[in-house]
């Protein structure tokens, strides 16, 4: 089993709904998708409960953030060929934690200068526990040119940035609220997805070991 952590140093970059939207990908590319939510306002469980398929991705609730150790032990036991983690902007402790289980560590961008100055926090996390990261550009308005083309460069001297962009589209907030992805119904943006998985799991082939509704609890 392989361990994907999506984190970032501050909120709003759309980290969740990038989760979500890798969880489905990986799923219907034909992984066992394990979901394991460590932010406290709960939002990717909030989605998958609102689900029709629960089956994969599926959720397991009731992690120690202090011993996810035990927590991906029982995830791996329940035949789940990838792990992805959620957890909460700027809760430090928690994502050294989580650092020690990951595979690969995602950190979700959006471009501007405020979103760009943040990162810092999660790449030195990253960095003191050898932990490989990828950047991932999320939430890109279409019209933002120079914009996008600045925050990219500047991400790619810090680490290695995705050639995926996920675009910003009101298809990703209406879809989250059904318990779908925008992957789920819209084209494009399944197009986008599918590229995203196919790099995340390049990457992750490169840096680790190949691979009724309720949620499960862990115990």
């Amino acid at each position: 089993m392989r361990t994907l952590t999506f984190l970032g140093s501050k909120g709003g970059c759309g980290k969740t709904t990038a989760a979500a939207l890798v969880a489905v990908a990986a799923a219907r590319a034909g992984e066992k998708v394990a979901l394991i939510d460590l932010d406290p306002q709960a939002s990717l469980s909030s989605w998958w409960d609102r689900r029709d398929d629960a089956d994969n991705p599926h959720l397991f609730r009731g992690a120690d953030p202090q011993d996810l150790s035990k927590a991906v032990d029982f995830v791996e036991g329940a035949s789940s060929t990838l792990l992805i983690i959620d957890t909460a902007p700027a809760f430090l402790g928690t994502l050294a934690a989580v650092a020690c289980v990951s595979d690969l560590m995602v950190i979700p961008v959006m471009a501007s200068p405020q979103d760009l100055e943040g990162v810092d926090p999660a790449v030195q996390i990253a960095r003191r526990h050898k932990r490989p990261f990828v950047f991932l550009l999320n939430r890109v308005h279409p019209k933002g040119g120079p914009l996008n083309e600045g925050v990219a460069k500047a991400l790619a001297q810090e680490g290695q940035l995705l050639d995926v962009q996920i675009a910003d589209r009101l298809a990703h907030p209406a879809a989250m609220t059904e318990g779908k992805t925008a992957a789920e119904v819209d084209k494009t943006s399944q197009r986008e997805a599918t590229r995203l998985w196919k790099a995340l799991d390049a990457v992750l082939a490169a840096t680790s070991p190949a691979p009724s509704k309720r949620a499960t609890i862990i115990r």
